[in-house]
């Protein structure tokens, strides 16, 4: 949202939670997926929308986490 005009745009259509903002402000991170068979990974992003990145750092986590899970 531009905090100016209240105009908001949306980044993703997607389930997700806000964790945080980066110092600069320039960057959201975030938990998400992309649709509802994917499982919750952590993301972030450029604050307009560009420059989506998924944390790998998590995949092995993720991984083991949803190995039991039938569906996500």
């Amino acid at each position: 949202m531009d905090l100016e005009t209240d105009e908001k745009t949306i980044l993703l259509n997607w389930d997700l939670g806000v964790l945080g903002f980066s110092k600069s402000g320039d960057e959201i991170l975030f938990e998400g997926r992309p649709n509802e068979k994917s499982p919750w990974a952590i993301y972030i992003i450029n604050i307009d929308g560009t420059n989506l990145r998924h944390l790998a750092y998590f995949d092995d986590f993720l991984e083991e986490w949803y190995a039991d899970a039938r569906e996500y």
